[in-house]
């Protein structure tokens, strides 16, 4: 995710970067559920370089994004949700 992440933008570990595009923390108990921090729009291009790189995790983890934008949540197996639409 990070990979992902940094390719589309500048990613902070652990929010240490407060005007990184994305943040996020790995020192959160394990779960299927990984949040992300975003200062800026969640975008296709986002979402598509996501989906290529963490392909490998399998179908039953999510990405949920807070953000400008409110809350989205991006699912391992393609389907994207925004609070709200």
């Amino acid at each position: 995710m990070k990979a992902a992440l940094s390719g589309v933008g500048s990613f902070s570990e652990g929010g240490l970067d407060g005007d990184a595009d994305f943040s996020s923390s790995r020192y959160v108990d394990p779960g299927h559920v990984v949040t992300v921090v975003s200062s800026v729009p969640v975008t296709e291009v986002v979402l598509k370089k996501l989906l290529t790189e963490c392909a490998a995790v399998g179908p039953d983890y999510a990405i949920q994004f807070d953000g400008i934008e409110g809350v989205a949540v991006l699912f391992t197996s393609g389907e994207f949700l925004r609070e709200g639409r």
